[in-house]
């Protein structure tokens, strides 16, 4: 599981695009493959194990980022795997400025 800070959820087709840097420091797009071709997450990709949505701008999740996909134009995407996402915390509205600056 990668601690991911997101940055952007936003609605693409038919399921949600996210981005956001990881622990690493490096810009990050979990998604995973769709009929539609979008590399995209779906809804419940989105919500932890008790069905809360927690995928959210300014939030720290855990992701199962399990392999990276560095071709085409979105070098960032990383293909997600089964486990339900984990929120770690939420930054304040001061902490989300702080760490954009820092990043």
């Amino acid at each position: 599981m990668t601690e991911i800070a997101v940055l952007a959820v936003t609605r693409l087709s038919s399921g949600v695009c996210v981005a956001g840097i990881a622990e690493n420091g490096e810009w990050v797009r979990p998604t995973r493959p769709s009929q539609s071709g979008w590399r995209q997450l779906d809804y419940s990709d989105c919500r932890d194990s008790n069905g809360n949505w927690v995928v959210q701008k300014g939030c720290v999740v855990k992701m199962d980022l399990r392999e990276a996909i560095p071709t085409g134009e979105h070098s960032e995407d990383w293909l997600v795997g089964d486990r339900k996402v984990q929120l770690v915390r939420e930054l304040s509205e001061e902490g989300y400025l702080a760490f954009c600056q820092n990043h």
